[in-house]
């Protein structure tokens, strides 16, 4: 592993955020046998309602969205605005299957699925996340050979490099579905936590002290929202809308995409190579 420098981007920021977002359409439902088989895909809330508003709130901050692949056949026209608002689509499976579950070679086909419907939509994902954020090491090979740049798994740390892929991990208190929607409370269990949700006050609340965290250990944060949540709570989005507010304002971070954080430590490895000087900024 190559760990990164204690300053980040083209500006030297003390520490670096990418704010993501996971989920669109049907893909969950779908993949989770909730809907009924003569369900009709193609009018979800967020993509009918929530993404106008999200694009809007949004403005010049870039995000990354990790979106199923089949949305690039239900939704082209919803994937083609995010694209043209600046924003980056990732991939996230092919339709929210349960990732760690699958054998490689069942990745390995999905991957190739989704990526196919994406491009033939002009879309080419660089990044992936693992619906339920585990992953082995195999399938972290696969994704270097199959051209990704970077992986976004559950695990502890900080961004950095694994051989060629670029490993951005997030935790579960980073992730707004997990502490606060109702049915994952089993989830919470699992890790020990209460069952019950977190309040949205709490979580903004968490998510400021994670920024002035990540701040004094120079880190990449990586926070995960869920539009299927914040738009349809109103307390819910008028956090996020806060959060974007607080973070525009601070001069002590890197705001960017997962695929910018990925291509600035590529650069760093190349640069860090080039001239042993570098060397003395990184731990």
């Amino acid at each position: 592993m190559v760990s990164l420098s204690k300053s980040w981007g083209p500006a030297r920021k003390a520490a670096a955020l990418s704010l993501t977002l996971d989920n669109f359409g049907e893909a969950c439902d779908i993949s989770m046998g909730l809907l009924p088989p003569n369900h009709a895909c193609g009018d979800h809330d967020t993509a009918r309602i929530i993404l106008p508003r999200l694009l809007t709130l949004l403005g010049d901050l870039k995000v990354s969205y990790f979106i199923e692949g089949v949305n690039a056949d239900i939704y082209p026209r919803h994937l083609r605005a995010i694209q043209e608002a600046g924003h980056e689509i990732a991939l996230h499976a092919w339709q929210h299957e349960a990732w760690n579950e699958l054998t490689l070679d069942r990745q390995e086909a999905l991957l190739r699925k989704a990526l196919g419907v994406m491009s033939r939509n002009g879309i080419a994902p660089s990044g992936f996340r693992p619906p339920g954020g585990a992953i082995s090491a195999d399938s972290l090979d696969l994704l270097g050979r199959m051209g990704f740049d970077y992986c976004s798994p559950l695990e502890a740390g900080t961004s950095r490099l694994r051989g060629e892929l670029v490993l951005m991990p997030f935790q579960w208190r980073h992730v707004d579905a997990y502490l606060m929607d109702p049915s994952l409370s089993h989830f919470r269990a699992a890790q020990g936590l209460s069952t019950a949700p977190l309040s949205p006050a709490s979580w903004g609340s968490l998510l400021e002290r994670s920024l002035a965290d990540a701040v004094a250990a120079g880190e990449h944060l990586v926070v995960i929202f869920h539009p299927y949540m914040f738009g349809r709570d109103a307390d819910q989005w008028m956090i996020l809308k806060n959060f974007i507010r607080h973070v525009r304002g601070r001069d002590d971070l890197w705001i960017a995409t997962c695929r910018d954080i990925s291509r600035w430590l590529r650069r760093q490895r190349i640069e860090s190579a080039d001239s042993p000087a570098r060397q003395a900024g990184y731990h």
